[in-house]
């Protein structure tokens, strides 16, 4: 008789379990998706806006400027500049929309980031004739991100690696 009275309380249970188990709502164990970070807005300028730009680059400053819709190298205006080429492009496409990951607003130490000495400065004259300066500072070992400060902005932002490696090239390059 206790076999019996255990082999019903058993069956009771599974079937206790099964009707629990269709009449609950399953829910989706799947994670939440990670919410991508908002781009922050740095710096913008349309290419057809630049009248003037220059950087420095293996500590040499590279200046260009655009008179009657033709680049120049002041330097030496002979000097022949491939002005539908991909060089220009590149720096343009840089420069046209720079976003950031991350915003530090108030930095005490510049030195911290690279921005006591720049690995790149880069100049931007407009046609509103008005002037930027973007200075790169170092790289973020964990993010791999850039430090980058805009003149006019006491803030550090961090950004990738577009801006800097489009403008790590010389006069021949």
């Amino acid at each position: 008789m206790k076999h019996s009275l255990r082999l019903l309380l058993l069956g009771i249970a599974v079937l206790l379990c099964a009707g629990l188990y269709i009449l609950v709502p399953h829910t989706d164990e799947r994670p939440a998706p990670t919410p991508t970070p908002t781009a922050i807005p740095v710096f913008s300028v349309s290419p057809e806006q630049i009248t003037g730009l220059s950087w420095d680059y293996a500590a040499r400053t590279l200046s260009f400027r655009q008179d009657a819709g033709v680049w120049q190298y002041p330097a030496d205006k002979r000097f022949p500049l491939d002005q539908d080429g991909t060089r220009f492009k590149s720096l343009f496409t840089a420069l046209e929309n720079i976003t950031a990951q991350r915003y530090l607003p108030e930095i005490t130490d510049p030195a911290e980031y690279g921005l006591d000495h720049p690995s790149t400065v880069i100049t931007v004259s407009r046609l509103d004739n008005t002037t930027t300066v973007l200075s790169v500072g170092m790289q973020n070992p964990v993010t791999a991100e850039y430090y980058l400060q805009v003149s006019g902005n006491d803030g550090v932002y961090l950004i990738d690696g577009a801006l800097p490696q489009a403008f790590a090239c010389g006069l021949f390059d």
